[in-house]
C-alpha cells in the first residue's frame, strides 16, 4: 500500500507538471506503481505519471526506498521531464538521503544545445545531440531503435544496447549496467547493482 509521504511526493510531482501548462480539457493522466525490492526484499515503491496535451508530454517519477543497515536509510527521489514532438525540453532530477539532499540535476533547452548545471556543486556542462530518450521516459515507452539514453543522475547521455528482445541495457560511468524489461512494449522490470545490493523496480499489476 502507497504511504501517505509517497502520496504527498506524486501530489508534488504531478503539480510540477501541470505548472507546465499541460493540464487542460484534452489532457491526458496516466498513474502506474512499481515495488521496488533489494535483494528481493520489499523496501519501497515507485511511482510514475505521464501528463499528455497534443505534441507535449510531461513525465514524472517519484520513489521512496527505506532500508535498514548500521542505521535506517530513507532515499527519496523525484524527476519531472517536458517533452514537445518527441524531443526533451527541461529535466529537473532531486535525491534525499534521511532529508539530505544529495542530488539536484537540471537540464534545459537553449539556443538549439542543451545545458545542464549540478546546482550543489554548481558544475555545468553542455550537451548538443537531441535527446529523444531519457532513463524515465523508457518507464513509459519502450527505446526502440535507441543508441544512447539521457542519465537525469550523471548529466549525460549514455549507451544502450539491445541484444536480446525487450531487455535493454543501459551502460553506466561506472562501469555499471541497468536493465530494463519490456513485454508487449510496457516496462515491466528494472534492475542494476547498488552500493548495498540489487536493486529491482517490478510493475504492479
Amino acid at each position: 500500500m502507497i504511504g501517505n509521504s509517497v502520496r504527498r511526493n506524486v501530489g508534488l510531482a504531478l503539480g510540477l507538471l501541470l505548472l507546465l501548462a499541460l493540464k487542460s480539457d484534452t489532457a491526458v493522466i496516466k498513474k502506474d506503481y512499481f515495488l521496488v525490492t533489494l535483494d528481493d526484499k520489499e523496501v519501497g515503491h515507485l511511482t510514475i505519471v505521464e501528463v499528455d496535451k497534443d505534441s507535449v508530454k510531461g513525465y514524472a517519477l517519484v520513489s521512496t526506498v527505506k532500508s535498514r543497515f548500521v542505521i535506517s536509510i530513507v532515499v527519496k527521489e523525484r524527476i519531472t521531464e517536458q517533452f514537445k514532438h518527441g524531443k526533451l525540453l527541461k529535466s529537473t532530477h532531486y535525491r534525499t538521503v534521511n532529508g539530505t539532499t544529495k542530488s539536484s540535476n537540471h537540464l534545459w533547452a537553449k539556443n538549439g544545445v542543451y545545458q545542464t548545471i549540478d546546482s550543489l556543486s554548481g558544475k555545468t556542462s553542455t550537451i548538443t545531440e537531441p535527446i529523444y530518450t531519457t532513463t524515465l521516459s523508457v518507464y513509459f515507452e519502450e527505446p526502440k531503435g535507441a543508441e544512447t539514453i539521457y542519465s537525469e543522475n550523471f548529466r549525460k547521455v549514455l549507451k544502450v544496447t539491445n541484444d536480446v528482445v525487450g531487455v535493454y541495457m543501459v551502460h553506466l560511468p561506472n562501469d555499471k549496467k541497468t536493465k530494463f524489461v519490456y513485454e508487449e512494449g510496457k516496462l515491466i522490470l528494472m534492475e542494476t547493482k547498488g552500493l548495498y545490493g540489487t536493486i529491482k523496480f517490478i510493475r504492479k499489476q
